[in-house]
């Protein structure tokens, strides 16, 4: 019979995954609002998929948020 006890480590990643999250969302906003781009739509729209895409969404402005895209 299995047991009901959940396993610590997982309880442990997901616990150091919440924690890269936060700090990755707070990192980002701080960058986001002291970002010089060109228009308040590139802020507005870093801002939404920084919110709502989570982990995905910060690590991706913090690597490429500070390039402003030429078309």
């Amino acid at each position: 019979m299995k047991s009901l006890t959940p396993d610590p480590t997982f309880a442990y990643f997901m616990l150091f995954l919440t924690f890269v999250s936060i700090i990755a969302l707070i990192v980002a906003l701080i960058k986001l609002i002291r970002a010089n781009h060109k228009d308040t739509s590139t802020k507005l729209v870093w801002a939404l998929i920084i919110l709502f895409v989570w982990l995905v969404g910060p690590l991706l402005y913090i690597t490429m948020g500070g390039r402003e895209v030429n078309g």
